[in-house]
């Protein structure tokens, strides 16, 4: 009896071998057991599709409008800051007329004013 056990037992390791030998030859055919790979990817291309739906690195890169706008933004603050320097040079010179009338001092001659 002894013989017949181990026999049966070698058998089925070789038989076990075989089986994953086989399995190995091709992991991924569609038998009914198997993990559905085709239908795994599929839903994974559909979950990023539908994430980027919309946006594309490259898809908002309009060469011509972003020059516009670089340049418009460039004029406006260029335009902001003229009418700052225009701003403190009023009142650089509010500030000295209010010091010739509170002084009596006056530029045509240094006489004071009547």
């Amino acid at each position: 009896w002894l013989g017949a056990a181990l026999s049966f037992f070698t058998i089925l390791c070789l038989a076990g071998v075989n089986e994953v030998a086989r399995e190995m030859e091709n992991p991924f055919r569609n038998v009914p057991n198997e993990v559905p790979l085709v239908t795994f990817m599929a839903q994974y291309n559909e979950a990023l599709i539908t994430v980027y739906s919309g946006y594309h690195p490259d898809s908002f890169w309009n060469g011509q409008a972003i020059l516009k706008q670089r340049q418009q933004h460039q004029q406006q603050q260029q335009q902001q800051e003229e009418a700052e320097r225009r701003n403190k040079n009023d009142e650089k010179t509010t500030t000295t007329e209010a010091r010739t009338t509170t002084t009596g001092i006056s530029t045509n001659g240094g006489s004071p004013s009547s």
